[in-house]
């Protein structure tokens, strides 16, 4: 991708102020700053239920121009919370929509990265695997590890409070510099050393790195 492609985002929780578009929200800052680049946020909860009798009749205009936004797009992030072990029903809907017709869909070749996130401790990691999962099998390109991100809450308290956070916003940056794939030096997180700093929660303010369930992912804090 070049600077200044197009670049498409989608929440997977679309309620206003959830901690899933918080997340994609600071993604999107992290991209427009270091790239020059403007998000086109798709909005998923526009999309009618999946039928494929809807489908081969009369076509929704809002699915037909979130199909032509995705494959005109030249990279996808996602965020998605996790709901009951999954993605959220809605956003599986706008996948089903999004991967037709199958093997030669708007998904189909596309560069898509995934983070997730939850107030919990695993970061909505079951949810993000299956995501994950569900790209792989509609034929989309996986950039860059799964971001999974732990205490969300936390997160974007501390963000709101100052310049919080710095091991969280290296990761990003490091899977935006994939997912565009920018000519930039390997990713070596502050994290490494086991600890994340800038969060509160503790009488140091400093939260243990939990290890990550495999190779492919990172969860924080």
């Amino acid at each position: 991708m070049t600077v200044g492609g197009r670049f498409v985002t989608i929440a997977g929780s679309w309620r206003r102020g959830s901690l899933t578009e918080q997340t994609l929200h600071l993604a999107e800052g992290v991209a427009a700053e270091r790239y020059g680049v403007r998000h086109d946020r798709l909005r998923i909860q526009e999309f009618p239920h999946y039928d494929a009798d809807l489908e081969a009749s009369d076509l929704s205009a809002v699915v037909r121009r979130g199909r032509e936004r995705v494959r005109a797009a030249d990279v996808l992030l996602i965020c998605t919370p996790e709901y009951n072990g999954a993605p959220p029903g809605s956003l599986q809907n706008a996948l089903d929509w999004l991967s037709r017709p199958w093997l030669d869909s708007p998904l189909t070749g596309k560069r898509v990265a995934t983070l997730s996130s939850a107030p919990g401790h695993r970061g909505a990691e079951r949810g993000h695997r299956r995501l994950r999962e569900m790209l792989e099998i509609i034929g989309a390109e996986l950039v860059g590890p799964a971001l999974c991100v732990c205490a969300a809450d936390r997160l974007h308290d501390a963000m709101a409070a100052g310049p919080g956070a710095p091991a969280f916003l290296h990761d990003v940056r490091g899977l935006l510099d994939q997912l565009f794939g920018a000519p930039r030096p390997p990713v070596s997180s502050p994290c490494a050393a086991g600890e994340y700093p800038g969060l509160p929660g503790s009488s140091t303010h400093r939260t243990p790195v939990r290890a990550a369930a495999s190779t492919h992912e990172r969860r924080f804090p």
